[in-house]
């Protein structure tokens, strides 16, 4: 049987295919490092402000909370530059855009928590599930969808939780089932399909 021959641009089209790919790999593992590092910080902080709060407390320990977008936005800026990833696609720029939204929302469902009582860690948990949610929707990956509906269901249960302090706690635990667990798994799959590319 003769060997079908590739043309020249079958063999352009594959040789694009697999940079792509390559690209597309670094990027959801810088991505990745990127976001745990975001989640260990927050629960780094979580658990510093627990400490203050319950050892040490002063009118404006919520304050301490902006240590994580002190540290965490740097670290991402540095991080990109390292890698030298410097062409963003559409989805790249959506979830750029998505978390500075996210941010944002944050910011303004927080701050007033300085003069006034309310459920802030339930609101800020249910747009941090929405926001995982959506992003899973948009990479098409089912660990991070499950993440942010899990979030969603596990947000309503800091409605019964009175006390600041536990709900501090009931947030890590938050940050790990509904954040950081997800974003491992979906870490460890990548490299395990990058492995099986490389083989093949």
């Amino acid at each position: 049987m003769e060997e079908k021959r590739m043309t020249e641009q079958e063999s352009l089209t594959i040789i694009t295919q697999m940079i792509t790919n390559a690209q597309a790999n670094l990027r959801s593992r810088i991505d990745s490092n990127m976001l745990l590092g975001w989640g260990y910080v927050t629960i780094a902080v979580a658990i510093g402000v627990w400490f203050v709060k319950t050892y040490y407390p002063f009118p404006y320990s919520s304050f301490l909370w902006l240590i994580v977008p002190a540290i965490c936005f740097p670290l991402s800026i540095y991080a990109r530059r390292k890698q030298k990833v410097y062409t963003k696609s559409y989805i790249d720029r959506l979830i750029e855009n998505l978390a500075i939204i996210f941010f944002v929302a944050t910011m303004i469902v927080s701050l007033p928590t300085i003069c006034f009582t309310y459920p802030v860690f339930f609101m800020v948990t249910l747009l941090f599930s929405i926001m995982t949610w959506f992003i899973g929707i948009v990479i098409k990956e089912k660990i991070i969808i499950g993440g942010g509906i899990t979030g969603m269901i596990l947000s309503l249960s800091l409605l019964f939780i009175q006390n600041e302090n536990d709900q501090i706690l009931a947030f890590i635990v938050f940050v790990i089932t509904v954040f950081i667990i997800p974003v491992h798994l979906f870490r460890y799959n990548t490299e395990k399909n990058n492995s099986l590319c490389s083989k093949s």
